[in-house]
């Protein structure tokens, strides 16, 4: 009897706590379904609420659930009135962006938060598949402050801004087209991942020309590459774009050949470079957005390309390309259509090949450019900017050949036309030798002794003509001719060579001379063919005398007489 009394309060309790459960449950059911339409009500009310507001946002469904506190949002789409894209092809200056996302996944959001203060806290966004379109209007050259209603600006009394601390997005494609030339865009890229930390928007974002603030962007492109190029193709490992700082990361920039050397000589008619590019990093310093967004003006105040490794080659033995005039650096700067400045350039720690192939001894020769450092400012074709700093300097280093410490500075007018520039250079110590892995099969020549202290130059130079002088302290020259056949020694030639170059130029020798450097530009060859030929004739000028074109021996008859009548006084 006892027992059953026993047992019919235990159900009874039992009847009771579940009771008691299920009505918290329903309850609690209950009040999540009425707080998830409450804050759909609201969302739908006020997202659209703002007559000042540049932009539509719509939807296909929204679930929440208040205990998890996550979103669920499927096919999202924020773009821009129509009356606004119009007005991108009037005289006002402005960007608008429409955005689609097939599926939003939103976790740890603070609703009571949002309710009570009208700030939106959420812990993690993922989206999946989404389209970004950029769409620019017409310049101005004023840098004017942005104007509220000219950003996204869907801010009410009731939504005053949202934190996030974790965002995820998957599957991206981003286009930025131009309203007023809308055959191509300016850019376009798919397949793009992003993960970014502490996204804001509020008041004071809204009014920047990027509307949100952001603690760090990274940007991944799952090995991005890019095949439209006919002969290469370009390759990163991913990007790092940090929003605070404006600050871009390419990493493990690579442009490759899509043929074999031999397989890009049938592709093409005449003699060419093959390049192939491998770097490290490469990073633009805090691009400034309002300018390049707003102006179509390009400013970074520092650009590096770290550990670049280039090599590039040119097969002598097909024939040479029809004549085209190749301009020169500060005329190819001020042909970018597109107003650039970039304070510092810096190269570090690169390396520089440069292979041709010769026509006659089908072998290559080779010259190469180690522990490669350039700095480089003053990059600009900015009017204004080349008023106050008319000179663009390069400041160049490098181990040429693996042992003479070479240095070369670089000053580019960019104020005159005519290209007018100034180079000069110092080279330390080397074994001549060493140079043999280039003069073997471009000259037939081999350096059989040969100890160089020294080398020195300067020379003016313009579009048309480079003049100036070298001083090249070395001893103990001595060469042999080669023939094509496996490299045997033509010997009556290596004798009359040897009668004919200065086996030893020491300062402070009777003998000692100073090279003319004189070259007429062909302006069929780019910038590094000129300065070569232009060393090259300072070179000959020294070593053999007998070689020197007619004008640098007129210029040395002139600079005798001058140093005769000075000595006279």
């Amino acid at each position: 009897m006892v027992d059953k009394k026993k047992k019919k309060r235990k159900q009874k309790k039992l009847w009771i706590i579940g009771t008691i459960v299920l009505t918290t449950a329903i309850v609690l059911i209950g009040i999540n379904s009425f707080l998830g339409l409450k804050i759909k009500s609201v969302v739908e009310s006020e997202i659209n609420k703002n007559p000042e507001s540049d932009y539509s946002i719509s939807y296909n469904n929204i679930g929440v659930n208040i205990y998890t506190g996550s979103i669920h949002l499927k096919n999202l789409v924020i773009e821009p009135r129509r009356e606004k894209v119009d007005s991108l092809t009037s005289k006002k200056n402005e960007l608008f962006f429409s955005l689609t996302v097939q599926s939003f996944k939103i976790n740890g959001v603070w609703i009571f938060n949002f309710i009570k203060t009208g700030k939106l806290l959420i812990e993690n966004i993922k989206a999946n598949n989404i389209n970004i379109e950029v769409l620019i209007g017409k310049s101005t050259k004023q840098d004017k402050p942005l104007k509220k209603q000219e950003t996204l600006n869907i801010l009410t009394d009731r939504f005053r801004g949202i934190l996030v601390n974790n965002v995820h997005l998957n599957n991206l494609s981003l286009k930025v087209i131009d309203i007023n030339k809308q055959k191509k865009p300016l850019l376009d890229l798919h397949s793009l991942s992003f993960a970014i930390s502490d996204v804001l928007y509020d008041s004071t974002t809204a009014l920047k020309p990027i509307p949100v603030s952001m603690e760090s962007l990274n940007l991944k492109t799952k090995e991005f590459t890019y095949n439209s190029l006919e002969y290469y193709t370009i390759s990163t490992s991913g990007f790092n774009f940090t929003l605070e700082d404006s600050t871009l990361k390419i990493l493990n920039f690579k442009l490759t050949p899509k043929y074999s050397k031999e397989g890009y000589n049938k592709k093409i008619k005449y003699e060419n470079d093959l390049f192939s590019i491998n770097t490290k990093e490469i990073i633009m310093h805090k691009i400034h957005l309002q300018k390049l967004f707003y102006n179509k003006v390009f400013y970074s105040p520092k650009f590096e390309i770290i550990k670049p490794d280039i090599d590039i080659y040119r097969d002598k033995r097909l024939p040479a390309s029809p004549y085209k005039y190749k301009p020169l650096l500060a005329s190819i700067i001020k042909k970018i259509p597109v107003p650039l400045t970039i304070d510092t350039i810096t190269i570090k720690k690169g390396k520089l090949v440069y292979g041709e192939m010769h026509s006659v001894t089908n072998k290559p020769g080779e010259i190469v450019f180690n522990d490669l450092n350039i700095s480089g400012f003053n990059f600009t074709n900015d009017e204004k900017q080349i008023s106050k700093r008319p000179k663009l300097q390069l400041d160049l280093s490098a181990k040429l050949m693996g042992q003479a410490n070479l240095k070369v500075n670089f000053q580019f007018d960019l104020t005159k036309t005519g290209d007018h520039f100034n180079v000069k250079g110092d080279m330390g110590k080397i074994n001549g030798k060493k140079l043999n892995r280039m003069v073997e099969n471009l000259l037939l020549v081999k350096i059989q002794s040969a100890d160089i202290h020294s080398v020195s130059f300067h020379f003016m130079a313009n579009d048309n003509q480079a003049t100036g002088e070298m001083k090249m302290d070395y001893e103990n020259l001595k060469v042999k001719v080669l023939k094509q056949e496996k490299g045997k020694e033509y010997k009556t030639l290596s004798f009359l060579a040897n009668g004919l170059i200065l086996k030893n130029n020491r300062p402070g020798s009777p003998k000692y001379k100073t090279g003319i450097i004189h070259f007429n530009r062909d302006k069929n060859k780019a910038l590094p063919n000129y300065l070569w030929k232009s060393i090259q004739s300072g070179l000959v000028s020294i070593v053999a005398k007998v070689a020197e074109s007619k004008e640098q021996k007129e210029i040395r008859k002139k600079k005798k007489k001058k140093k005769g009548r000075k000595n006279k006084s």
